[in-house]
């Protein structure tokens, strides 16, 4: 089997739905202060801008609170507003666009009393519609509290947004575009976040292109035969840039596209459509066609252990030549030395030397301890595909799994 190895490429996020950014200075110690003290008193001020920089008075600013007991921050603070839909606390901004939170010291605890709570500051976006929060969060915050540190001044918030025509979709890509800002991110990389899929790309530059065949296929998850896919044809995206320690994102863009390629060859598979740990406990039972994390593995899933969340394997079914294969949501445990490496294999039951190499992603340099991913099939055959974490430190390993779809013709 000859393989030509292409560097995957890299989507990373900051969590499943990116819309919160760590302050730097309280972590790793802020989640393990002792809780605060009852009689303080914990005030929360900052300001809330429009777009050209005047004042937005009357805007709702949210504060939600998470009890998590994790200490992965950007895990945290990316499931407080997805999963929290009652905010903790809502306030308006004045006519000068300022805001103030005043709460019970009890209240910056988690519920255990071991640790302090998170909290996350959104503002909310003047066109969202209460029936549906997609245009919620603009500019967010995360932080904690401690006996040493009652009070939380946030830089202002800072509405931006794109422009009506910023999404442009063709035949086999869609296309999101942005203006320079004054809210240009530090490090120069902006975020993409398309809805659904919870695909992020990281950009340096002022566009970023997906293809369509990474979208999610179905309207729903598909149970037991790929024709009940009724294909998913609406679609949103956002923008996201950190700037000033804060995160900044546009609100939810739609758009109309379907994805061509639909859920993929892997649920088609007629002999084996399970995926497993490669010490041979099944894992997953099929690709949905749904990609935002219903299909996903865990560590704790069916006491699913560290070792075995270190190494996956898909059976096709029969030999595949490959086009592409997207690993959707996956996400690193100690992420910072990871590599994840790909493998192929044609045979029916493969032995060790019947696995070849077809690419690798190195995490060294990732921000972030969640990533999709795209490997290009360059055409090889395969009936097997593994994926396997290596090169790791002792506690390293994969803390979930969402979908992996793949696409090729069989031989």
């Amino acid at each position: 089997m000859k393989l030509k190895p292409v560097l995957a490429t890299i989507a990373s996020a900051s969590a499943v739905v990116a819309i919160a950014v760590l302050v730097v200075a309280q972590w790793p110690l802020a989640g393990c202060q002792p809780p605060v003290s009852d009689e303080a008193v914990v005030t929360i001020e900052g300001r809330v801008l429009n777009q050209d920089g005047t004042p937005a008075a009357g805007i709702y600013v949210r504060l939600v609170k998470s009890d998590l007991d994790v200490l992965d921050a950007d895990w945290v603070v990316g499931h407080i507003v997805n999963t929290d839909e009652t905010p903790f606390r809502d306030v308006k901004t004045a006519e000068d666009g300022s805001f103030l939170f005043e709460l019970q010291g009890a209240d910056a605890n988690a519920k255990n009393q071991a640790w302090a709570a998170y909290f996350v500051a959104y503002a909310v976006h003047p066109d969202h519609d209460a029936q549906n929060d997609k245009r919620l969060a603009v500019a967010t915050d995360s932080f904690s509290f401690s006996n040493q540190n009652l009070n939380k001044v946030i830089p202002d918030m800072r509405f931006w947004d794109l422009a009506g025509d910023a999404v442009k979709v063709e035949a086999d890509k869609v296309t999101v575009s942005w203006e320079n800002t004054d809210l240009a991110p530090e490090d120069g990389k902006y975020l993409v976040h398309f809805e659904g899929t919870e695909w992020l790309a990281e950009v340096q530059g002022n566009s970023y292109s997906l293809p369509l065949s990474a979208l999610e296929a179905c309207e729903s998850p598909v149970k037991d035969a790929p024709e009940e896919c009724t294909a998913k044809t609406k679609h949103m995206v956002e923008v996201i840039s950190l700037a000033d320690g804060l995160r900044y994102r546009t609100a939810w863009h739609p758009f109309d596209a379907t994805n061509p390629k639909g859920i993929g060859i892997w649920y088609r598979a007629e002999d084996n459509t399970s995926g497993r740990t490669c010490s041979g406990k099944v894992v997953f039972d099929l690709n949905d066609g749904k990609y935002s994390g219903a299909n996903a593995v865990f560590q704790k899933d069916a006491d699913t252990t560290v070792d075995e969340m270190r190494c996956f394997l898909f059976d096709l079914g029969k030999v595949y030549e490959l086009e592409d294969i997207f690993l959707q949501n996956g996400s690193l445990w100690f992420h910072k030395d990871a590599r994840v490496e790909f493998f192929l294999s044609d045979k029916e039951a493969p032995e060790d030397a019947d696995w070849a190499q077809l690419d690798l992603w190195e995490g060294k340099d990732n921000r972030f301890a969640h990533f999709n991913l795209q490997i290009p099939g360059n055409g090889e055959s395969a009936r097997w595909i593994k994926i396997e974490f290596t090169d790791i430190a002792a506690k390293s390993s994969l803390a979930w799994l969402g979908e992996l779809v793949v696409y090729g013709t069989a031989k």
